[in-house]
Formats: C-alpha cells, sequence, structure tokens
C-alpha cells in the first residue's frame, strides 16, 4: 500500500480513481456491473470508487498470481 496505489502482484490500483495498471500501463477490467454501493453519508470516501477498487483486487486476487519480470 503506497501514499495513492495500492500495489497487488504487479498492478496498482489508484486510490482515487479506482484506474488500474501494471508498469504504467492501463489495464482494462471487467468489473461486475450488478447493484452499486449504497450511499452512506458518514463515510470519508465515495462509496462508488471504493467498490471499484474493491471488485479491481477480486478480480485481480481471482487470476492468480502474476509472473514477475
Amino acid at each position: 500500500m503506497g501514499d495513492r496505489h495500492l500495489h497487488l502482484d504487479g498492478y496498482d490500483i489508484h486510490l482515487a480513481t479506482g484506474r488500474v495498471t501494471r508498469e504504467g500501463d492501463p489495464v482494462d477490467i471487467d468489473l461486475p456491473t450488478g447493484r452499486p454501493a449504497v450511499p452512506l453519508p458518514f463515510l470519508p470516501y465515495d462509496e462508488a470508487l471504493w467498490e471499484r477498487v474493491v471488485h479491481a483486487v477480486s478480480h485481480l486476487l481471482g487470476k492468480g498470481p502474476v509472473p514477475h519480470r
């Protein structure tokens, strides 16, 4: 975990945008399109953004380890 990114097995997930990159290149991830997160006014972050980050992590973990170059 960095200041602005979650680092996961060669991927970086930007915590302010949910954008996924690998070695600086954008990575397209098919995220679920089900029910969106329910807004909770007491949370200090955007629920939709947090949902995107969590789904990206879940997707990447489901793929298994990424070989390092």
